[in-house]
């Protein structure tokens, strides 16, 4: 399903917040192309674009968390590491994947993004915020 972003989901980073955006312009971007079943090499430009825009929004988080000493960056870097799991998957198997098992792969992209931010970024943001 495409993601409608929500304002409440801006944590007051600006940077986390423009890529949080590019984010979910990419997520809606590769679900409209998997459900319009477009050719497989747009697809498969689209889940690179997510892979190192993720990495890279990744990095910048937990570079920020390192430098700020939070103290959930543990299991907050763990559930980036699973999603790059998760994208590796399909990235992987994209040519042998029929147009509902893409389409459900894609799916679990903005559930993942929906309930990432909502749950280990918000308390990210509230910790920045906090330490001024």
């Amino acid at each position: 399903m495409l993601i409608e972003w929500q304002e409440a989901w801006l944590l007051g980073e600006d940077r986390i917040d423009a890529e949080h955006l590019a984010l979910v312009a990419t997520i809606n971007a590769l679900y409209a192309a998997a459900e319009h079943a477009e050719g497989r090499e747009g697809i498969f430009a689209l889940l690179l674009e997510l892979v190192e825009r993720t990495k890279r929004h990744f990095a910048y988080e937990e570079q920020l968390m390192e430098s700020h000493e939070y103290p959930g960056i543990a299991p907050h870097r763990q559930q980036h590491r699973k999603l790059l799991s998760v994208v590796d998957d399909v990235m992987q198997n994209v040519s042998g994947l029929d147009s509902e098992v893409l389409l459900r792969s894609v799916g679990t992209f903005d559930e993942w993004f929906i309930a990432h931010v909502e749950t280990d970024d918000l308390a990210l943001g509230r910790f920045l915020v906090a330490r001024g």
